[in-house]
């Protein structure tokens, strides 16, 4: 079950304010998980007690996230009311930006189905790494534009946007370094989005953070508490993962290995650069070969408990995983399990839309408490 928002939201309920919204929490992830239910059902399911469960509800109701109606009946009597998590109530967009490319989708605040990885994306072809920002800004306002006309959802219907782009994202939403897209710095991407979309929550996130948190929703990282994800295709990027939960570090730089020249993971990065992709077969070992060496590095600065091997690269197949393997030295110390990711290529914006999900649901839940 996908979590509405993080628990470490909570980290102690010091108000009577703050209890009430914490039980709308429950409640409403409930509702989001299991469908139209009682209110002794959500109880249950909760473990709440009746009145709290009570008041949750009519929280909710009155916040026009839940609906309320009876369930119909056979013989005479009271009926039982239904409640139900209100879906369309508005919509999250999910915007990835990259040299080449700009892709956007929109989703209802429960964000993209599980087990559902090819939904309709809107693409904007054409940028290089040079192209002015103006206009690759402006090519994100076109396919922002369309995905929201393809999805039948106004601007004021969304609750949040979250971009990923490559590059150093400190926690003000500033592009602090990108090596891949020339003159993409500052707080630029999150002032035009929020200038576009003065009523949302604007969040401006790595790329390959965005497709960490896709495996571990979407592919074979969930229940695993130590995750680095590693994404190469034309360079190479890695996300953290701690407890399902990005872990950034103090300024945005945790796993930014690859932009320290010298480093196992820089030299990494360059044999993907002038291997190509897609890697053939006669690189593919060169490559494998200075991933392990970075991999080792990796183990001793984070010793994750899993390796996801994502992007392009590792949609070389088991190969690379044996090559990879093949490369590491016999009697070195505990190796992290590794896999391959099962994502695709939708992984950025897949994770990028999760992010939207927990942002507009983190929002939402603090205005019910304000209501109750």
């Amino acid at each position: 079950m996908r979590a509405l928002i993080a628990m470490g939201e909570w980290p102690s309920i010091t108000s009577t304010k703050r209890l009430a919204a914490f039980n709308a929490a429950r409640v409403l992830e409930a509702l989001y998980a299991t469908g139209p239910s009682s209110a002794l059902d959500v109880a249950a399911r909760t473990g709440l007690s009746r009145p709290a469960t009570d008041k949750a509800l009519h929280g909710l109701v009155k916040s026009e996230l839940v609906q309320q109606y009876n369930a119909p009946r056979d013989t005479p009597g009271r009926p039982t009311a239904i409640y139900e998590f209100d879906r369309g109530r508005g919509a999250v967009v999910a915007v990835d930006i990259g040299p080449h490319t700009a892709r956007a989708r929109v989703d209802p605040l429960t964000g993209p189905a599980l087990g559902q990885r090819h939904e309709v994306v809107h693409v904007r072809l054409g940028m290089t790494r040079s192209t002015p920002t103006p206009e690759r800004l402006g090519l994100v306002d076109e396919v922002v534009t369309e995905a929201l006309a393809a999805a039948d959802t106004r601007r004021e219907q969304v609750w949040a946007i979250v971009a990923a782009t490559p590059g150093i994202i400190d926690d003000t939403g500033s592009i602090t370094r990108c090596e891949v897209i020339d003159s993409w710095h500052a707080d630029v991407l999150r002032t035009h989005l929020t200038t576009r979309f003065p009523q949302a929550t604007i969040v401006v996130e790595n790329d390959v953070n965005a497709a960490a948190v896709a495996e571990y929703v979407h592919g074979g990282a969930a229940g695993r508490d130590e995750v680095a994800v590693v994404h190469a295709g034309a360079r190479v990027g890695m996300g953290l993962l701690r407890g399902g939960e990005l872990y950034r570090g103090a300024h945005g730089q945790a796993g930014e290995f690859a932009h320290v020249q010298g480093t196992p993971w820089r030299k990494a990065n360059d044999a993907l650069l002038t291997a190509g992709t897609p890697v053939g077969p006669e690189r593919l070992d060169h490559v494998a070969g200075a991933l392990a060496v970075a991999l080792r590095e990796l183990v001793f600065a984070v010793d994750p408990e899993l390796v996801v091997l994502a992007g392009p690269l590792a949609r070389t197949g088991e190969g690379l995983l044996e090559a990879v393997r093949r490369h590491v030295p016999e009697g070195f110390p505990t190796l992290p399990d590794l896999a391959l990711s099962p994502v695709g290529p939708a992984d950025v914006l897949l994770g990028t839309a999760e992010l939207a999900r927990r942002r507009a649901m983190e929002r939402i839940l603090r205005e019910v408490a304000e209501r109750l």
